[in-house]
């Protein structure tokens, strides 16, 4: 997914400037050593990433008090240094942070063209809560045809009424609009509320109630339309999975988490995974797992640390010798426009740059290099400008403002579509939601890692629960879908336990 930013300004009698205030509680900090238990020799369960599905794993897979859970987690928490995770609108100072990973791509052929080096920047959370506890919060399901997409091509179990009870587990949106419907849960760790972005808010809805689309809950089956953004706070502040799933459950006996605890690879016995291998404080470490190791470590790490045990492609690791620029500032009387590109035809890749745990995989995105994305774009662009003829925006003098950079584009006419497919191969960027790269399905589907039930083909014992077995890339963000994979990956592994030990 990628998205770009059209600037639009609005007549000066329109225009206002807002400040937002907050009273912030008294800090929260946890409890001293809660990190720092010393590590038994084997857990029933040990989870890798405690990020938007690890930290729903761990938790659910610890209600059983007679079940043994280890979470490792790279970073550290996201109470420390400071608590600013916890305050919805300071997203943006966590990106570049101690908290985020930091990814770069290679330099990119078809887009990111005005860009430093063409190259993207990826952030993915080093943190307990993971991305959860760093991104804007937004909170979108998808649609009911990207789930039913999953099973038609033999993801079974996975279509959009299979998912719905675990979307439905996973929240609580009795505070919303749509707290009556029978598609929303009412009971769930992740409150969700309705915000209100702007003061032009009714004016963008009126518009586009005018060019035909009605106000619709986006987390519905049927999301095309003007929806209220939906976000996920709890008495006003930020609801991670970190802290509205994890951090109520750190007193359990039977549950462990560990920061600052780096998976390097998991171990595997005759083709079974028996445990991991990581390092913390600089001192190398094995623990083992009696029933199963589930990767939750996020599209870019999963994968990578797959690789760095033997499982991949087969050719890419023999070579790794693997044994198995900044924008015009916007004018206090201008608002942004956002168009995201939610189902995007090109693919890109992920490999291997060395042998080493600790250096960054190589990872191209390959954005733009479908032709018809570019060319969606352009019909965004056309769609977007229809809303400059409706009275709502007409009421507040709301045009396009042109922002050309000598160099990029400014050759081409304006408003022309070669225009725009010059813009949007220069300026496009990333909203950092990747998936795919530990693909689930049918076994007989040569392109995917994970079967039905999560499991890595081909190895026992071994599991992948994030974003990264998402086929295609849901029409949202990838936050909620990522707790709702944890949530039916507890509920398999706890069934499929069951099942083998009649318990």
């Amino acid at each position: 997914m990628f998205f770009a930013e059209v600037i639009v300004r609005k007549s000066a009698v329109a225009s206002l400037v807002y400040f937002f205030a907050m009273i912030l509680p008294e800090r929260k900090v946890d409890p001293p050593g809660i990190y720092e238990k010393p590590f038994k020799e084997m857990y029933d369960y040990i989870v890798v990433g405690s990020g938007s599905a690890g930290s729903v794993v761990a938790t659910r897979l610890s209600e059983d008090c007679y079940t043994s859970v280890l979470l490792l987690e790279a970073g550290i928490s996201d109470l420390d240094p400071d608590d600013v995770t916890q305050i919805p609108s300071l997203w943006p100072s966590l990106i570049g942070s101690e908290k985020d990973w930091g990814y770069r791509s290679v330099p990119q052929k078809y887009s990111h063209l005005a860009y430093e080096n063409e190259r993207v920047y990826i952030a993915q959370g080093k943190v307990l809560g993971g991305s959860s506890s760093i991104n804007a919060q937004a909170f979108v399901r998808g649609s009911r045809n990207n789930y039913d997409q999953w099973e038609h091509e033999g993801t079974v179990g996975w279509g959009y009424d299979d998912v719905l009870p675990f979307f439905r587990k996973l929240e609580n949106a009795t505070d919303t609009s749509y707290g009556d419907s029978t598609l929303r849960g009412l009971h769930g760790p992740i409150v969700i509320k309705e915000i209100t972005g702007s003061i032009l808010q009714s004016f963008h809805q009126t518009a586009a109630m005018e060019i035909g689309f009605p106000t619709v809950d986006c987390n519905s089956d049927d999301p095309i339309g003007f929806c209220k953004n939906q976000m996920n706070v709890k008495d006003g502040k930020r609801c991670s999975t970190s802290t509205c799933y994890l951090r109520p459950a750190l007193d359990r006996r039977n549950l462990q988490v560990s920061l600052r605890s780096r998976v390097t690879k998991v171990l595997i016995r005759n083709n079974k995974a028996v445990g991991v291998e990581f390092i913390k404080d600089g001192k190398r470490r094995r623990i083992f797992a009696k029933h199963e190791v589930i990767l939750s470590a996020g599209f870019i790490r999963s994968p990578q640390i797959l690789m760095l045990s033997g499982i991949g492609p087969r050719k890419h690791l023999q070579q790794i010798k693997i044994v198995k620029e900044h924008l015009k500032r916007v004018a206090e009387d201008s608002f942004i426009a956002r168009m995201f590109l939610l189902q995007p035809r090109s693919k890109g890749n992920l490999r291997l740059s060395d042998n080493s745990p600790f250096s960054s995989p190589i990872i191209d995105p390959r954005y733009l290099s479908h032709p018809e994305d570019i060319e969606d774009f352009v019909r965004g662009i056309r769609l977007m400008r229809s809303l400059e003829q409706t009275k709502a925006w007409k009421s507040i003098g709301a045009t396009l403002v042109r922002q050309d950079v000598p160099g990029h584009c400014s050759e081409d006419i304006f408003d022309s579509d070669n225009y725009w497919r010059c813009i949007g191969r220069h300026f496009l960027t990333t909203a950092s939601h990747f998936i795919g790269t530990c693909r689930m399905g049918s076994v007989n589907d040569p392109s995917v890692v994970v079967d039905s039930r999560l499991r890595v083909i081909g190895i026992k014992n071994l599991r992948v629960a994030d974003a990264s077995v998402m086929r295609y890339l849901p029409s949202g963000h990838t936050n909620a879908p990522a707790m709702m994979i944890g949530e039916k990956a507890a509920d398999m592994i706890r069934r499929d336990r069951t099942h083998r030990y009649n318990i």
